[in-house]
């Protein structure tokens, strides 16, 4: 019991640890690990939500639930991160990677660097919308997290403010690939550190991690190198305790401000730094919302199927409903959300609602809550396989190509899908990411540099030698 109240659950969690380190140390002697493989986000994503925080909370999360929930419950993540690592390592994955197109191996500078100005100001334009809802950008910037109007607000709209990161990326890898002046260079990268500090001003934790793993690759990832493990480490540690800063104190973000002087930074520190590090577990502990991620995993694990019958996955029919609009369906069905209404409900997880509904907006049921709640025991296992196939497949993209420069910003746009597999909804990417690659797709059609033609060397001598042969003949 030196993790948890549990001998069994201290097993289970130094076996999903151990896991995660034996199947690395694999890649490794096989020369395959890359630090930025999807898998990798994925494992730290695992760290975050099933390693951290049953250790963290342990004693609360029993008391919610009882002691053989919380040890059945790391069970079945344990059995689902194992069919992970044997459907990353099952062929399948490098056979479907086929499907992708590949990208051009050069793209045009000029063209790459106007493509992300391009969508810079397409980002503008979504946050200029944004503005206009809240009756102008002073009244939007004073509301924490921002004063949308998400009642009369057009939701296609408002996702074109997804494009003023990828604008940035675009410039930052164009940076990285192509001989720019060392001004441009350093305001390209000076743009990418402010939009990093724009997502944190949101409170956005989502926005903030992905954008940070977007500027490491955008910098490591052409030059074919990794950060040093230090930067890892101290990064790892940063952003946790950052992403922990802005889930407390994210609605005290105004006016362009942290307004750090009214903000007690002594007790924010003992709230969101880990124990080690001085961190307050009984402050922390005290602070814990019932719609933590594990305790989701619990309920579902508790609940389903006796309690609320399995999903089946009905939530993936959101892929079909979202595209439509409420004008043109105004009974317009929610599967994504419908499909979890019981265990929010029963478990009493959150208390928000989704507009103009009665549907209970909750909080991501994560990996092995997501795929239980599908099919129990066998949507668990069958949920492990497909991740790891998914996650060796976007690997593969990086693998065909180490040179393409087309492959390396498609990759890099990926690899964020192993950190929402584990942390978020599983296939949850699927709703917004064709936003991202569609546009690419389009973008590189636009930027492929041409190939130059080869010159032909022609050989005097040879002629002359065919020549009299010929005329022999």
């Amino acid at each position: 019991m030196f993790l948890t109240p549990s001998i069994p659950a201290d097993l289970l969690i130094v076996m999903i640890v151990g896991l995660m380190v034996v199947h690395s140390v694999k890649l490794i002697s096989a020369r395959r690990w890359l630090l930025f493989d999807p898998l990798n986000t994925f494992w730290a994503g695992i760290f975050i939500v099933y390693v951290i925080q049953p250790i963290s909370f342990a004693k609360t999360l029993i008391s919610w639930h009882h002691n053989g929930v919380f040890e059945e419950t790391l069970l079945w993540i344990f059995i689902g991160l194992l069919c992970v690592v044997i459907g990353y390592e099952y062929d399948i994955g490098p056979i479907r990677a086929r499907i992708i197109p590949r990208c051009p191996d050069r793209l045009t500078p000029s063209r790459l660097a106007f493509s992300g100005y391009l969508l810079l100001g397409v980002g503008l334009v979504g946050y200029l919308f944004l503005f206009a809802s809240a009756g102008g950008a002073a009244n939007w910037l004073a509301v924490g997290r921002g004063g949308t109007d998400y009642a009369n607000i057009n939701g296609y709209m408002a996702l074109l403010t997804n494009y003023l990161p990828l604008g940035a990326v675009l410039l930052l890898f164009h940076a990285s690939f192509h001989n720019v002046i060392k001004l441009k260079k350093t305001l390209i990268w000076s743009l990418g550190c402010l939009l990093w500090l724009w997502f944190v001003y949101l409170g956005t934790r989502s926005q903030t991690i992905m954008f940070t793993l977007m500027l490491l690759a955008a910098y490591y990832l052409p030059r074919r190198s990794r950060p040093p493990g230090w930067l890892l480490v101290g990064g790892f540690i940063f952003i946790f305790m950052l992403v922990s800063f802005q889930a407390q104190y994210r609605d005290k973000f105004t006016n362009l401000s942290f307004n750090l002087k009214s903000i007690d930074l002594e007790e924010a520190y003992r709230r969101t730094a880990p124990g080690f590090l001085g961190g307050d577990r009984e402050i922390q502990t005290e602070n814990v919302s019932r719609g933590i991620d594990f305790n989701c995993v619990m309920s579902v694990v508790e609940l389903v199927p006796e309690s609320v019958p399995y999903n089946y996955g009905y939530g993936h029919l959101e892929v079909f409903t979202r595209i439509v609009p409420r004008a043109v369906w105004p009974n317009k069905i929610y599967p994504g959300m419908e499909a979890v209404q019981g265990v929010l409900l029963r478990a009493n997880l959150a208390d928000a609602y989704v507009r103009e509904t009665a549907l209970i907006m909750g909080p991501a049921f994560t990996f092995a809550g997501h795929w239980y709640y599908v099919g129990g025991p066998l949507g668990i296992i069958f949920g492990g396989l497909i991740t790891g196939s998914l996650l060796r497949i976007i690997r593969n993209v990086y693998d065909r190509s180490v040179r393409s420069e087309g492959d390396i910003i498609l990759y890099s746009a990926l690899i964020q899908i192993g950190f929402v597999e584990a942390a978020a909804t599983p296939w949850g990417w699927i709703y917004t990411l064709p936003l991202t690659l569609l546009p690419l797709m389009v973008l590189f059609v636009l930027c492929k540099a041409r190939k130059k033609r080869k010159a032909l060397i022609l050989n005097p001598g040879r002629i002359i030698c065919r020549s009299r042969t010929m005329g022999e003949q």
